[in-house]
């Protein structure tokens, strides 16, 4: 079977077929970290040189996010060196909110090109606010709490 294309080239050699469907000639069976299988099942304990990292685990963390998240903690203890006591206050300016603050949320997030080390780009929330921050964007803009990145 050969693959004829608009622009009149052809595959030299068919794809192989698994279970009736087509695979394409660069897709591996890829081991899922600490089964042996891979994601069809079968063991891959036999097999050796199918990638690069085959047979090591994957990171749960990475060295990058590791460094940054020690320089986060370094920063939050230098802004509230009380706060792994329980006794730093929520920040997020609403009515009747008077919960102790569980996590620190960036207003400009992370995927905004947010920095999560900046002492600038840091507030103290309560759980249950740093939920509402993110379910509801528009009203934590308005309060303050969320910023758009070209802002």
């Amino acid at each position: 079977m050969s693959f004829q294309r608009a622009t009149g080239l052809a595959r030299i050699t068919p794809l192989r077929s698994s279970a009736g469907l087509a695979r394409s000639p660069w897709s591996r069976s890829v081991p899922l970290a600490g089964t042996g299988l891979d994601r069809t099942g079968r063991n891959t304990a036999s097999r050796t040189g199918d990638s690069p990292a085959a047979g090591r685990p994957i990171k749960p963390v990475s060295d990058k996010r590791r460094a940054e998240n020690r320089e986060r903690a370094a920063m939050a203890d230098r802004l509230w060196p009380d706060r792994r006591e329980g006794t730093v206050m929520c920040g997020c300016g609403r009515p009747g909110c008077h919960r102790r603050a569980d996590d620190l949320h960036e207003p400009r997030f992370r995927s905004r090109l947010g920095s999560p080390a900046d002492p600038e780009n840091v507030i103290p929330l309560a759980r249950e606010c740093h939920d509402w921050v993110h379910a509801h964007p528009e009203e934590a803009r308005e309060l303050g709490l969320a910023v758009h990145s070209w802002e």
